[in-house]
């Protein structure tokens, strides 16, 4: 049985990024403690499906006026946890919105968008 040429993978091969270049979802940084997934109501399930479907959709090129990133976050205060996964404490995360108070955390390696955690609720940094 031949490999379709489609998805046949040449190590040999350096594959080339430039601003078409479409983002691809990986959850290696993915931190089930911090992620409140099961909190998330219908409307806020709804809303994550299609903003990891913009994601999809998304060249290197228009990440910044895509509207995927609310904002950047450090880890510092109530955002500490979201750093507990990570291989660095200098990964700047970025924050995307869900439906109503719904958070999504990631951040942007090369091509990839790597989920952090989603939140039913955004974190509160004013208590």
């Amino acid at each position: 049985m031949l490999i379709d040429s489609r998805v046949a993978i040449n190590p040999s091969i350096i594959e080339k990024l430039d601003d078409t270049t479409r983002l691809q979802i990986i959850f290696d940084d993915y931190n089930n403690d911090e992620c409140e997934l099961s909190q998330i109501n219908p409307s806020q399930a709804k809303s994550l499906v299609k903003k990891l479907q913009e994601v999809t959709d998304c060249s290197l090129a228009k990440i910044p006026t895509s509207g995927l990133i609310r904002d950047n976050v450090s880890n510092t205060g109530k955002y500490k946890g979201l750093y507990s996964k990570l291989s660095s404490p200098d990964i700047e995360l970025k924050e995307g919105s869900l439906a109503g108070p719904g958070r999504i955390f990631f951040h942007i390696v090369e091509r990839f968008f790597c989920v952090v955690a989603i939140k039913a609720k955004h974190i509160n940094t004013d208590k």
